[in-house]
């Protein structure tokens, strides 16, 4: 596995070629623009092996808080059971804000990483990598991936059609 730092200028001439080498040699690579990180492209193996790393450490501070007594929305956010707390008064217009943020991104790679999400918990590594790239995979062969990257570096907002 290697880590590759690469300009904006020099991931546009091919940037399909990035993702392809993500996947087939392993590698991560940072975009950078003027010298800072402006995105990262992680491999499949990284994104897998820190998912499940930080999921078990956690999974055992949590089973043993959960064997005494409940726990409070503070620890639940602490444990990533959630991804916010917020004041009952603040919960509609934070749902909302939420939502929207996920409705910027493209239709069809959305849909596809939830359902690697959902159907890979629990299943050996190796087994996670192979329904990531077969079910994630299904993300590239659509417009909307070309559109992403084009709008980026277009400096435009996406139009993404579920394409």
């Amino acid at each position: 596995m290697s880590e590759i730092e690469i300009s904006v200028a020099e991931s546009k001439k091919d940037f399909t070629k990035l993702i392809r080498d993500s996947a087939d040699k392993n590698d991560s690579f940072i975009i950078t623009k003027r010298g800072k990180p402006a995105a990262v492209i992680v491999s499949f193996e990284d994104y897998q092996k820190l998912r499940r790393m930080a999921g078990y450490a956690e999974l055992i501070k949590l089973r043993s808080k959960l064997s005494k007594c409940g726990i409070s929305a503070q620890e639940a956010l602490q444990y990533g059971l959630i991804n916010k707390v917020v004041s009952q008064d603040e919960l509609m217009s934070s749902a909302m804000q939420m939502a929207e943020r996920l409705c910027l991104n493209g239709p069809v790679a959305l849909r596809l990483a939830k359902e690697v999400a959902l159907k890979s918990r629990g299943v050996p590594r190796e087994m996670g990598y192979l329904m990531e790239m077969e079910i994630g995979g299904q993300a590239f062969a659509t417009e909307d991936a070309r559109e992403g990257p084009m709008a980026f570096f277009e400096k435009r907002k996406p139009n993404f059609r579920g394409l």
